[in-house]
């Protein structure tokens, strides 16, 4: 028996746009009158026919007999045509109230939603008996549009296409996200199908350089290989081949973790993972070797700060933007603080403090004075709110606590490993004045001690013939003299 062929299945799109005019009206109530009578009339005739045929049963049986066999046929004809048009009447006459409340839906519906009835619903199509109806998909709205444009794939951009799937992309391309968090440490978060997410913690310091280098580069940026390797390694780069692979190793463990459990067979997609998912890819067809971040891969960095830094200069750009409010001011920096911790990559200065990543410089620079922007917008929002309740002394006092929590934290963010110190003072300065106003003595001289130890060990380290102690400018000692005696350790120097 010749085998049978195996056909690749035909695909057509069809569309329709909704159009609910007067002229859809009378056509569905003209059918809908015309299906009545017909079915009216139906009705009539089997009720007819069944008196009539009761009626005939009376009659001797030799004289049906005769009856039939002179007028049998044409019997059988009226009554075969009379269920046909009774059924006919039924079948349409439904589809046609169907369509009705269709086109009443429509017409009440806003044009400018989505449409409110499914095209599946009230479009039929007729195949013959040698194809086989496909099950119905839905296919989304950019989907549709880009096929019914008839791609050519001729066109240099489809061949341009067609070369980095074979060349770049493996076979199997599981679905899993990767997030590469930038923050005081390098976080890279997979997230599987499910929702289920696994953090991989960077804590070797030249992987997490590495990464975090390409990662401050614009999204789908190629660099020289040795762009990115001697500003980390040096001359001696035998490792790096050593901690990707390690930082490969852990992506696809955890990717592997989130097959397992999606519940999907061990077989499924365990397997095609292992050893497909790269961070970093790699171009070698020209002559310098290229690196870049994987391009499916996403980036953020301090996302809190990034989103209230936004929002407070879009309001400052725009009057018809309205400015954060107090509220989310007063949650949204609670959250930049403790994500902000000491800066961008700062867990990673702890061998060589007094020497950052010369790379990342201008970056940990642009958010520190970032962060301070928008604490001390905040400190100046509250500090405002706190002017409108004077005569409510103890929303007063809660709201001069929090502007003064505020210029604390500014202080924090300034004596970081690059300091902003004319930042740092303001912020001790109003911190004084504000502990002074509520009469917080500890909370005072707990940050004047803080910034007058940072102070006095970087005046140390630093210490010339010319400058042998560190003095706290007058303004600030003449603020609070009781919150401002320097530290031992200070003085005696």
């Amino acid at each position: 028996m010749q085998q049978r062929k195996s056909w690749k299945p035909f695909l057509a799109l069809t569309g329709a746009r909704p159009s609910p005019s007067l002229f859809a009206y009378f056509h569905h109530i003209g059918m809908l009158v015309l299906f009545l009578v017909v079915g009216l009339m139906a009705v009539l005739l089997i009720l007819t026919e069944v008196l009539l045929f009761v009626k005939f049963l009376q009659h001797p049986p030799e004289f049906i007999l005769l009856w039939l066999q002179q007028h049998a046929l044409p019997i059988f004809e009226i009554v075969a045509f009379t269920f046909a048009a009774s059924i006919f009447a039924y079948t349409d006459g439904k589809q046609t109230i169907k369509h009705m409340k269709g086109l009443v839906i429509l017409t009440r519906a806003n044009p400018e939603q989505p449409p409110p009835v499914t095209l599946s619903e009230y479009v039929e199509v007729s195949t013959p008996a040698w194809l086989q109806p496909l099950p119905p998909v839905d296919l989304p709205d950019e989907m549709l549009d880009t096929l019914q444009q008839q791609i050519n794939p001729e066109e240099p951009w489809m061949k341009n296409l067609a070369t980095y799937l074979k060349e770049y992309v493996p076979e199997h391309s599981p679905s899993i996200s990767t997030l590469v968090s930038l923050g005081d440490r390098i976080t890279i978060s997979v997230l599987g199908s499910t929702g289920k997410r696994q953090h991989i913690p960077l804590t070797q310091e030249q992987t997490a350089a590495l990464i975090g280098l390409l990662a401050l580069r614009e999204r789908g940026a190629w660099v020289l290989r040795q762009h990115a390797i001697r500003p980390i390694y040096g001359e001696d780069d035998q490792n790096v081949t050593k901690h990707i692979s390690r930082l490969n190793a852990s992506l696809n463990k955890a990717a592997q973790k989130l097959v397992a459990q999606s519940g999907k067979p061990e077989g499924d997609q365990s397997s095609c993972i292992h050893e497909k998912l790269k961070l970093i890819e790699y171009d070698e067809s020209g002559k310098e070797n290229l690196w870049r971040l994987l391009i499916t891969c996403d980036v953020e960095i301090f996302s809190e700060l990034e989103s209230l830094y936004a929002q407070i200069m879009a309001a400052k750009n725009d009057p018809n933007i309205p400015p954060p409010g107090r509220k989310i001011l007063r949650r949204g920096c609670h959250r930049m603080v403790e994500q902000y911790r000491n800066g961008l990559f700062a867990s990673y200065q702890r061998k060589h403090p007094n020497q950052y990543w010369p790379w990342a410089t201008e970056y940990y620079t642009m958010y520190r004075d970032k962060c301070l922007f928008v604490l001390e917008y905040a400190a100046k929002r509250e500090w405002a709110y706190a002017m409108k309740k004077k005569q409510k002394p103890d929303v007063l006092h809660a709201s001069i606590r929090q502007t003064a929590q505020l210029y604390e934290w500014s202080l924090k963010v300034a004596l970081g490993i690059i300091p902003n110190l004319p930042h740092a003072e303001r912020a001790v300065y109003n911190c004084l004045k504000l502990y002074r106003m509520i009469d917080d003595l500890i909370s005072g001289q707990t940050i004047f001690q803080t910034y007058a130890t940072y102070m006095i060990k970087r005046n140390d380290a630093r210490k010339t013939e010319r400058n042998k102690t560190w003095q706290p400018p007058a303004e600030i000692t003449n603020m609070w003299p009781e919150a401002t005696s320097l530290p031992k350790s200070g003085s005696e120097s």
